[in-house]
């Protein structure tokens, strides 16, 4: 099952500038999960194994610090177009993801004296939902198909768009692109019944662009991909047993997994 994601809002930076004390000042790298409830998951994982308080909102915008980096994640509800999906149980959310970006931006620069150094970007579990919710199935059919034609338009268009808008709001920030783990087919939602085909063809796809020397998607490049399903795929062998073993539940990594994310985005970070 998904957990509730919390509503879209703004966040009062004057109460995070309370909390901070100027200490971020000091912090080499302000380092954004953008992204949703998986980054969520990893980021607070992080900060919990390296015993660090997480300040702010917990659910939609938090950060830590720890190890000379400042931690921040961020809730979107996805790149591709709205309306957006309506059964996060927060009713509809009209604040577009790009107009969330923004707001967040304005308040991770009033709160920490600048924009991030790198920002990971996610967006993949709420965009399939998107389509399904739109798609003019109805609503608790499982007969819809993993949508093909979606993918297509996501991985080629859709993703490189939202990456120039977030880079073009934080021109002297690194960005990179973060791929979906793998998922299990499971009866929650219409949507959720193709969920392990729809990741694996989405993170094949970006994959392809970057193993075909994508301008956008390669390592130096202007964005680079963090192919996070294939982080998951090799960590669980190195874990042992069953990967569905390593899951909080259908959707979402568990917390070895989740640091496993974090370590492979500060490794990119570090190489900045």
């Amino acid at each position: 099952m998904i957990p509730n994601l919390p509503e879209q809002g703004k966040i009062q930076a004057s109460k995070l500038n309370s909390s901070v004390s100027g200490a971020a000042a000091n912090q080499t790298k302000l380092v954004w999960f953008f992204g949703s409830s998986i980054d969520q998951y990893a980021v607070k994982d992080a900060c919990a194994h390296a015993n660090a308080v997480a300040l702010g909102d917990e659910f939609r915008h938090f950060f830590c610090q720890f190890d000379g980096l400042t931690l921040v994640y961020s809730f979107h509800p996805g790149a591709s177009p709205p309306p957006y999906y309506a059964g996060t149980a927060f009713g509809q959310i009209y604040t577009t993801a790009q107009e969330t970006m923004r707001s967040r931006l304005q308040e991770m620069k009033l709160t920490f004296g600048k924009f991030p150094d790198a920002t990971i970007v996610e967006s993949s579990i709420w965009d399939v939902a998107n389509w399904w919710q739109n798609s003019g199935e109805r609503r608790e059919s499982t007969k819809w198909l993993t949508p093909h034609k979606q993918i297509n338009t996501w991985c080629h268009s859709t993703i490189p768009s939202f990456l120039d808008s977030v880079q073009k709001a934080n021109p002297h920030g690194r960005i990179a692109f973060r791929s979906p783990p793998p998922a299990f087919d499971n009866s929650w939602r219409g949507w959720t019944h193709v969920i392990d085909e729809s990741t694996h063809e989405m993170s094949s796809c970006l994959r392809k662009l970057a193993d075909d020397a994508h301008p956008l998607l390669v390592p130096g490049g202007k964005y680079t991909l963090i192919d996070y399903h294939h982080v998951v795929e090799s960590a669980g062998k190195a874990l042992g047993g069953d990967l569905r073993g390593w899951y909080r539940d259908d959707i979402h990594p568990g917390p070895e997994l989740g640091m496993a994310e974090v370590s492979a985005a500060l490794k990119w970070v570090k190489g900045l």
